[in-house]
């Protein structure tokens, strides 16, 4: 949970030696004589560094790993916003470095033991990318220390020196491409799912959009004046860089949501899961009597306003089970739209439709067509 703002500690004086002071993380930090005519610029000064270091002092030489893990923690928690999902990203990362070396000094944290903390990731069943991955995270755990002056620089440089795991020279597992679905698979899992989730499948892999620029989708974020509705998501990938991102619609999208609009609070969410429990309620064929008294509640969940990229895909996942095809993600979704798109109109229309800055991240979705290299392989072959 993201930390609440501490109020700024007052200057004090200490009357029996004349000494301004201020209390910061419970240390008494001295700024000289109170009379003097620079004190209040030192007060600043102190209190510009303390808050600039996240509400910390400088470190302490027993500065411990679980002392800087839970400070870096409360950073993460507030600097990463919805719909990052980095700060839960770093929540496991700090599991695994506190479970080895939770009481371990952090400024004797070397290369050995950052080691050790990777290996036991991949123990844990990591494929390489991940514990790579995973791995970017823990060093940053020790640069936001540097950064802070809790630790000394002569840490990450040392950690700088390890090389990342290098495909078939490591024992970690590695991971299987990312695939497109077939559309008849995802037409047979649409057919069976309740309205708000089919249209959520067919308008993903008519737009490959990402799971969590749809969930949220609300009226007042639709510009629906011209041939193409345009969609522009208030949060996605791109907000912290500033980045603009805008999601086509075309008349066969239009169509899937025009039933969801008609009944849809202009800021209220389009895919309501409240909507799919009223859906599920009907298909009951018995229901709870008029003086039946309440079960007791058995969950602290909540349904919410809008779906969540783990629930739709959880409820996704669920679908392909009962239906009796593959399970795919939504994820997989995006990739079946971005190669359709490459297949019928080329590399650079699937970039567009994706909102990539560049055509080789749009080359790891869209799929090369085998059809079209089998033909040309004929003509030339």
């Amino acid at each position: 949970m993201p930390r609440k703002k501490a109020a700024v500690p007052p200057l004090r004086t200490h009357n029996p030696t004349g000494q301004a002071y201020v209390n910061l993380d419970g240390k008494r930090v001295y700024l000289g004589k109170a009379d003097a005519v620079d004190v209040g610029q030192r007060y600043a000064r102190a209190i510009a560094e303390y808050q600039a270091a996240g509400g910390y002092t400088a470190a302490a030489d027993d500065l411990s790993i679980v002392e800087l893990s839970a400070r870096f923690m409360e950073h993460a928690w507030n600097y990463y916003r919805p719909p990052s999902d980095e700060a839960r990203q770093f929540a496991t990362v700090v599991k695994h470095l506190t479970a080895l070396y939770g009481a371990t000094n952090a400024a004797s944290f070397g290369p050995m033991r950052f080691k050790a903390v990777r290996q036991r990731m991949v123990d844990g069943g990591w494929c390489r990318n991940i514990v790579n991955q995973q791995c970017v995270r823990l060093r940053r755990i020790f640069r936001w220390g540097v950064e802070n002056e809790l630790l000394p620089p002569a840490v990450i440089q040392a950690l700088g020196a390890v090389a990342p795991l290098k495909r078939g020279r490591c024992d970690a597992a590695e991971s299987e491409p990312v695939k497109p679905v077939p559309l008849a698979h995802v037409e047979a899992v649409a057919e069976a799912a309740p309205r708000e989730i089919a249209s959520l499948i067919r308008l993903q892999v008519l737009t490959a959009a990402r799971a969590g620029e749809l969930v949220r989708m609300r009226p007042i974020d639709l510009d629906c004046t011209g041939s193409v509705w345009l969609f522009r998501p208030i949060r996605h990938k791109g907000t912290w860089r500033e980045e603009p991102r805008t999601i086509y619609i075309g008349p066969r999208g239009q169509s899937v949501l025009e039933p969801l609009l008609a009944g849809c609070a202009t800021d209220g969410f389009v895919f309501s899961p409240r909507r799919v429990l009223a859906w599920h309620s009907a298909k009951c064929e018995t229901h709870r009597r008029p003086d039946q008294k309440p079960n007791p509640k058995r969950t602290r969940r909540v349904v919410g306003d809008c779906y969540t990229v783990a629930s739709y895909r959880r409820c996704v996942q669920r679908l392909c089970e009962a239906v009796g095809v593959p399970v795919f993600t939504p994820h997989q979704l995006r990739h079946t739209a971005a190669t359709e798109a490459r297949r019928q109109f080329g590399i650079e229309a699937a970039q567009l439709l994706c909102g990539h800055k560049r055509a080789d991240v749009t080359q790891i979705y869209a799929a090369a067509s085998e059809k079209k290299a089998l033909s040309i392989a004929r003509r030339i072959g």
